[in-house]
């Protein structure tokens, strides 16, 4: 039952918007699991809101309480509504949800892609820090993060971030889980280090490819995926 509640987390189509091209993967570390993630298109095609997070633990319940920080989004969730002002009433809900004794919390961000005005604006809670490639420069900036984790502290403030991109650059969403099986499958010592690098490699396969590479190299691996492995990657075309 579980589980059927995080396939409903899972985004079963990536709406089509102009001039993006997108690609994810989702493995689980165990049959269920607490990363999600989530795609908001307009139907003008002009936009695309994007979802990723990572509720702490695993099993059934973290699936369970990455089911309630889902729904929080999925009903507040708006393209043209400050991502920072979303993120605050998300943070409220889920602490009065849980109420003051919990010691469960998540990570989120959330974002809209303008394709108009060439912008992404987002509110991070916590999440890894999304890494953008500038065509224009040949390098990678982080997309760090603009407030606490979900679920702490109901006083908590977030703010919001506008990134301007441009046609060729790409933005890379992923969970922790990726770059601890890239610390044990390449017995590397800095996971981060080692994904700046990899995507870096790849600079000349599409999103999609990556991604089957990816999976492909997870799922034939004799490292086991010790934390659930989630992955976007947009290109501006």
């Amino acid at each position: 039952m579980a589980r059927i509640v995080q396939d409903g987390a899972m985004p079963r189509e990536i709406p089509d918007v102009e001039n993006l091209e997108v690609a994810a993967y989702f493995h689980p570390a165990r049959y269920i699991g607490g990363d999600f993630i989530r795609f908001l298109g307009s139907e003008n095609r002009q936009r695309l809101g994007l979802l990723i997070g990572d509720v702490c633990g695993k099993g059934v319940p973290a699936a369970l309480i990455m089911a309630v920080v889902f729904c929080l989004f999925k009903e507040k969730s708006s393209l043209t509504k400050d991502p920072a002002e979303l993120m605050s009433e998300v943070n409220v809900s889920l602490k009065e949800f849980l109420g003051a004794g919990s010691h469960f919390n998540s990570t989120a961000l959330w974002g809209v892609f303008n394709v108009a005005a060439m912008e992404f604006i987002y509110a991070n809670a916590g999440h890894d820090f999304p890494l953008h490639y500038s065509a224009k420069t040949d390098s990678f900036s982080e997309l760090p993060s603009t407030g606490t984790l979900l679920g702490i502290f109901k006083e908590s403030q977030y703010t919001a971030r506008t990134v301007k991109i441009e046609t060729g650059d790409r933005l890379y969403f992923y969970s922790d889980g990726l770059l601890d099986y890239f610390e044990a499958l390449y017995k590397c010592e800095d996971g981060y280090l080692f994904l700046k690098e990899y995507f870096k490699s790849k600079n000349n396969d599409s999103p999609a490819n990556i991604v089957k590479d990816l999976a492909k190299s997870i799922n034939n691996s004799s490292e086991c995926a010790t934390d659930d492995i989630t992955l976007t990657i947009i290109q501006i075309k």
